[in-house]
């Protein structure tokens, strides 16, 4: 955010922020369970219909970052990755307190 406040002129705009790849609960499940170190974990999906949690919720995601993109700004990381990253972290913020 801090990258395009500097390359923008406008004062207030609206931008998506986020990667060119799209990820899903089940995936980031995974993530999660990794990096906390658990193992023989099993995963119950409940609820939902056609793929979505409930209904109106959308199924897939993927914003336009172009507008973003246009200053310049890549993202750094993928999807996975930025939760992979993220949950590390946390694991370590979390381990270090308790």
């Amino acid at each position: 955010m801090l990258y395009i406040f500097e390359k923008y002129e406008k004062k207030y705009d609206e931008f998506n922020l986020g990667t060119e790849q799209v990820t899903n609960v089940i995936d980031i499940a995974h993530i999660v369970v990794k990096a906390m170190g658990l193992n023989n974990v099993r995963f119950k999906i409940t609820g939902g219909m056609e793929g979505r949690g409930w209904k109106g919720d959308v199924k897939t995601m993927l914003l336009s970052i172009d507008k973003a993109k246009s200053f310049g700004w890549m993202p750094k990381y993928t999807s996975n990755e930025a939760v992979e990253k993220t949950a590390k972290h946390l694991v370590e913020e979390l381990s270090w307190k308790y």
